[in-house]
């Protein structure tokens, strides 16, 4: 009989320990495809800068000799206001942090968006991503309250981490007003997101400049290649000189990869590429971003 209960009880426990490993790796196994699956399709924006000569006709609009070039058909124009916010010594900026105040003119409300970016190794690849998207994770960032998105500029490319909220115009404010620094820093400190970078942030917020406020206007065109409607757009950003005494323009095309494996994102990135590139000279061969130019050259700017 004891025999007998010990055969019971052997052959009973090795299917359900079976079972049990079975629904571990299982677990496992699907938890992995997942993480994969999610790494992989981190939304992907594509960056080249475009030679402003070629693109630009007096008036700074774009001429109809570069789209006739290109082929290409505006679907629309709307203009964006937008300023940063930072500290005289650039603290923020110093640790990857980004305070950015944007007014669509289109719509009724002010964006406040807090980034964090965390460099890519290159070139771009599923690994360089997941690597980023993980030190990301290790500061306690998630897909669950922040955007996930890669910047993929010319020969650089970095994870933008960023939370955005939107506030209402006030009664009376119009479209393409920019709020002042006083109300800037009230409007940060009452949205901050619960992760903030700094154990003294508010009193960091309190003392940070506006850095603009500069505008720009974005074109939208369908590229059936990239997307459809509206999926490229050429902006272009207008800008004080280096030595203040002027304008220049920075132009911008991009697309977004939205939800899709690299490998899609990349074949749609050469095709840019090779069609900009039918125009000698138009691509910037260089990576640029606009958010360090505008903090650079808006450096003492007091907007109060």
């Amino acid at each position: 009989m004891r025999n007998l209960l010990k055969m019971t009880i052997k052959n009973w426990m090795m299917p359900a320990l079976l079972f049990t490993i079975g629904i571990s790796a299982l677990t496992f196994f699907s938890e992995d495809v997942a993480s994969a699956s999610r790494e992989s399709t981190v939304d992907t924006e594509v960056k080249f800068l475009l030679e402003p000569r070629l693109v630009l006709d007096e008036d700074g609009n774009l001429s109809s000799s570069f789209l006739q070039t290109l082929d290409l058909t505006v679907n629309r124009q709307r203009r964006i206001d937008m300023q940063f916010m930072d500290t005289l010594e650039q603290r923020f900026n110093d640790q990857g942090w980004i305070h950015r105040i944007r007014q669509r003119n289109w719509q009724n409300n002010w964006q406040l968006t807090y980034r964090k970016r965390f460099p890519l190794v290159w070139p771009v690849t599923e690994d360089s991503i997941q690597t980023a998207v993980k030190i990301a994770e290790n500061e306690g960032f998630t897909e669950e309250d922040w955007e996930f998105e890669i910047d993929w500029s010319y020969d650089s490319a970095v994870l933008s981490v960023s939370s955005t909220r939107a506030v209402d115009l006030p009664l009376g404010v119009r479209p393409g007003t920019l709020p002042d620094t006083s109300l800037v820093q009230r409007l940060l400190i009452a949205n901050q997101p619960a992760l903030v970078p700094f154990t003294d942030y508010n009193q960091m917020i309190n003392q940070t400049l506006t850095h603009g406020p500069v505008y720009f206007d974005r074109y939208e065109f369908t590229v059936p290649e990239l997307g459809g409607s509206n999926a490229l757009r050429i902006e272009v950003l207008s800008i004080k000189t280096e030595d203040g005494q002027g304008i220049e323009y920075i132009v911008e095309a991009s697309f977004v990869g939205e939800n899709q494996e690299l490998a899609a994102t990349e074949k749609q990135r050469n095709y840019l590429f090779d069609r900009l590139s039918t125009m000698e000279n138009l691509v910037v061969p260089k990576s640029g971003l606009r958010t360090s130019t505008i903090l650079q050259r808006y450096k003492h700017t007091q907007n109060a």
